[in-house]
């Protein structure tokens, strides 16, 4: 049976917002792609997990497929971690997921804590419609997310295509959150 590639979410700043499942996971995997060896290298320390890491990030992702694929081929695990977050959320993974997929290998997804739904939250705005930015812009202190909460004048309408317009949609607000680790 052909290995499984694990995308494993992991903590965005406190290392023990990490779920049991993931840490689980980790230590089940006989090789571990991370974005940065240096950062998951903390992190596997803090939970005590020794598994081969293999750099994997936005300037070598490429590069790594024939690795992914030999791994996978031979049964064994592979785990894709970002720094903090989920890989592909700004974050390099898409193309060795893809790669993956498109060998028809299995993907298990390991959910993690989300900086968007924490922002969202603490901000007080309504979880029903809200946009998030990536803006790739790094502050003081903490990482910038914007989010916008909008509400509806008169019914929903179709625009070009299917796509949903709403008239007169208005902005309420629009707050930027720093997230502190």
């Amino acid at each position: 049976m052909p290995g499984i590639l694990y995308i494993i979410s992991t903590p965005i700043g406190n290392l023990e917002d990490i779920s049991f499942r993931a840490i689980k996971s980790l230590n089940e995997c006989n090789l571990i792609f991370a974005e940065d060896t240096r950062v998951s290298l903390k992190l596997l320390n803090h939970y005590q997990i020794n598994k081969p890491l293999i750099s994997c990030h936005k300037f070598n992702e490429y590069k790594r497929k024939e690795l992914l694929l030999q791994a996978l081929n031979n049964n064994e695990n592979v785990a894709l971690i970002s720094d903090a977050g989920s890989p592909v959320i700004s974050d390099p993974g898409a193309q060795i997921i893809d790669f993956a997929i498109s060998q028809n290998h299995k993907i298990m997804i390991i959910p993690g804590p989300s900086a968007l739904i924490t922002a969202l939250t603490a901000s007080g705005f309504s979880g029903e419609e809200f946009f998030f930015q990536d803006v790739h812009r790094r502050l003081a202190g903490g990482d910038e997310i914007r989010l916008r909460s909008h509400h509806r004048r008169g019914s929903p309408a179709r625009g070009r295509g299917g796509a949903r317009a709403i008239p007169g949609r208005a902005e309420l607000h629009t707050q930027r959150i720093l997230l502190r680790t």
